[in-house]
């Protein structure tokens, strides 16, 4: 769980060689920016089962980062959902 943060809840900034960041997690009334954010042109995010609602802003991307969605999330109740940001991807 990740809560009442000054900004981002959860920011994830990969590098040229890492796995994908698979979270499930809970998100919630961070002050600024994200509850989740995957910011930098080699971050994927996973997200799956969780939770990210009150947030500035639900979800986003940035500088080429990637956040894909297995669609089992609750996102809503945060200023702006984000949810245009998410790249659907299927449970294996």
């Amino acid at each position: 769980m990740n809560s009442s943060n000054g900004a981002n809840g959860i920011i994830g900034t990969g590098n040229a060689s890492g796995p994908a960041i698979v979270m499930m997690s809970t998100s919630s009334h961070n002050a600024a920016g994200f509850g989740v954010i995957a910011d930098g042109p080699q971050t994927t995010i996973q997200v799956g089962g969780s939770s990210i609602t009150g947030n500035i802003n639900g979800v986003g991307v940035s500088n080429g980062g990637v956040l894909e969605s297995y669609r089992t999330n609750q996102i809503n109740g945060n200023s702006n959902d984000g949810i245009a940001a998410l790249t659907p991807i299927e449970l294996h």
